[in-house]
């Protein structure tokens, strides 16, 4: 009808982006362009989408999407301009007649539930030191290789716009590379008696100060077993927060006094060395007064003679 009233016109339909070229005199398409919307539409369902969700329907692989989500519907998707006078953003909005009011209004509400978007908050070492560089560029283009998605930085933020089925996977790449790009590991070594002190009279302090890491983004990657004779503890996070966390087991360390204390007597060395008794004595003195204690040889010449071979005289220390 609009083509057979407009003779002077040529016009095309293109399906894939739902839109409509016109080949004619300046004055007869501005005539026409006033007069196409009481041809097409009765009616319009605005669908619910945040800007940059608009922009990845606009851009790259969003057309061809948002074509197979309205395929099989005559629906018309029709992008709004924004008014610089009302601040108005650009909108989509699905034209149709009058009797596919209904059909419009649940695919309106179709299209916003398939097109979802995702913030990540991007720390400071992240924007200063990655943000800009190669790397985040290059992982940015690969991932809009292999997935159909749109990522935009602003304000502090990673925004992730993509459908339902490929949204977590493009958002569990990205957290990976942020992760990775912003984090270093550190060893950390421990004295033996320090280490058996954290899981036992100090375990409260210990499951504060960690969880009081991980909220800063310091993960424990690695640790020895309470029972470890060279105890360690590897943890990973940004530069800053890692030696932040470094600084405070240091202190929680310093907090620790120890003393030695020589013993002598004939017998006592081996009783708490190989006596079952002997050793349930020294765990009943930890836990009653919330220490650790470690036995050892003393003087080197005793050392390799091994436990059996002590004379009474042998010296063996107590660390608290």
């Amino acid at each position: 009808i609009v083509q057979k009233q407009n003779s002077g016109l040529k016009m095309k339909c293109h399906d894939l982006d739902h839109s409509l070229s016109v080949n004619g005199s300046i004055r007869d398409v501005a005539q026409l362009k006033e007069k196409l919307p009481q041809y097409l539409v009765h009616c319009r369902a605005p669908v619910n989408l945040q800007p940059p969700a608009i922009q990845f329907l606009q851009t790259g692989k969003g057309p061809e999407i948002l074509h197979s989500i309205l395929e099989g519907t005559k629906l018309v998707p029709f992008f709004t301009q924004p008014d610089s006078d009302t601040q108005s953003v650009i909108m989509l909005v699905l034209l149709c007649a009058q009797d596919g009011a209904y059909q419009a209004e649940n695919m309106a509400v179709k299209v916003a539930d398939q097109i979802q978007l995702k913030t990540i908050s991007l720390s400071k070492y992240f924007q200063s030191h990655v943000a800009q560089g190669p790397k985040f560029a290059s992982q940015k283009e690969s991932l809009f290789k292999k997935y159909a998605h749109l990522s935009v930085v602003q304000e502090g933020k990673l925004i992730l716009v993509s459908t339902t089925d490929i949204l977590p996977q493009v958002s569990k790449a990205f957290d990976h590379f942020i992760t990775e790009e912003c984090s270093i590991t550190a060893n950390i070594h421990m004295k033996k008696g320090m280490w058996r002190l954290l899981h036992s009279s100090m375990e409260k302090r210990w499951t504060d100060l960690v969880g009081e890491m991980r909220e800063n983004g310091v993960t424990i990657v690695s640790s020895s077993k309470s029972s470890s004779q060279k105890p360690f503890l590897k943890i990973k996070g940004e530069p800053d927060k890692v030696e932040a966390a470094k600084e405070k087991i240091q202190e929680l360390q310093a907090s620790v006094k120890e003393h030695e204390l020589p013993i002598a007597r004939p017998g006592v060395c081996q009783y708490f060395f190989n006596d079952p008794n002997g050793q349930m004595v020294l765990r009943g003195v930890e836990n009653d007064a919330g220490v650790c204690i470690e036995m050892g040889v003393k003087d080197e010449k005793v050392d390799k003679l091994g436990i059996d071979d002590l004379s009474s005289n042998s010296q063996f220390t107590r660390v608290c």
